[in-house]
């Protein structure tokens, strides 16, 4: 005749079960909150990569309605926090500073940032704001907004965004000037590369060939005029600019 179990024998079966189960509960859990965090460390990943590409294909960043137009939402929908210096929609290149900075849970600043993106955590409340130039990212569980600090967010610095674009500073690309003759009108124009396209020119060492009339360098279009009015072979140096980035060349011009 079998035995049933003893009111002791049969607690203890349901206090093993009780821990197992919460055990188990605790470990999925666990699991829960380990792939919101991949999912969430995924979408900022995907954001930037986004943003990146918006960047190489324009060569500026986005605005905010542009960075909406790319369709990115974050765990339940809620919308991906998105800051950027607002002189970097119009062109990347041209800069070699920006406004905006940010700030770690340690309190370390960090100037020059292109742009930042944040997605909200467990409690589904984007907490990541701006305050003048500066975006502080609060210790985990700071209160903000009547609730513990838990977005995900990611930066990305002017070097790293420029680097990513690829910009290069202007150059000036003819391989020579062809020579001169006295009296007969003389015409060149100077050739630029990378940048941001829109480039200025001026003479800053040296100086041209006596003319008459004399040699004058547009600046806006790099064109070089004047008729040479001796023999002789005149050296000076060109700048190119684009946006701030300047480069030089020197260059000789023969006049036969």
């Amino acid at each position: 005749m079998k035995k049933g179990f003893t009111l002791i024998e049969l607690a203890i079966v349901l206090i093993i079960i009780g821990l197992l189960t919460g055990g188990s509960f605790q470990l999925l859990q666990v699991m829960e909150e380990k792939a919101r965090d991949t999912q969430a460390k995924q979408t900022l990943e995907a954001a930037k990569e986004a943003v990146i590409a918006f960047a190489i294909q324009n060569n500026r960043l986005p605005n905010a309605s542009e960075f909406t137009g790319l369709g990115l939402v974050g765990a339940g929908n809620t919308p991906i926090y998105y800051n950027s210096d607002a002189v970097l929609q119009a062109n990347l290149c041209d800069r070699t500073t920006t406004v905006l900075n940010v700030t770690d849970p340690n309190g370390v600043n960090t100037p020059n940032i292109a742009f930042v993106l944040a997605v909200a955590g467990e409690n589904m409340l984007g907490q990541t704001t701006r305050v003048g130039d500066n975006i502080t990212f609060p210790q985990w569980n700071t209160v903000v907004g009547g609730r513990g600090y838990d977005d995900f967010h990611t930066h990305v610095s002017l070097n790293e965004i420029q680097s990513r674009v690829e910009c290069q500073a202007p150059t000036i690309i003819n391989p020579t000037l062809h020579n001169g003759t006295v009296g007969t009108p003389y015409t060149v124009q100077f050739v630029g590369n990378g940048g941001n396209g829109a480039y200025t020119f001026a003479r800053t060492q040296g100086a041209f060939p006596p003319g008459a009339p004399a040699f004058n360098l547009d600046g806006a279009t790099g064109v070089l005029t004047g008729t040479p009015t001796a023999v002789g072979t005149s050296v000076f140096t060109i700048q190119i600019t684009s946006g701030t980035i300047s480069t030089t060349r020197q260059f000789a011009l023969v006049i036969n």
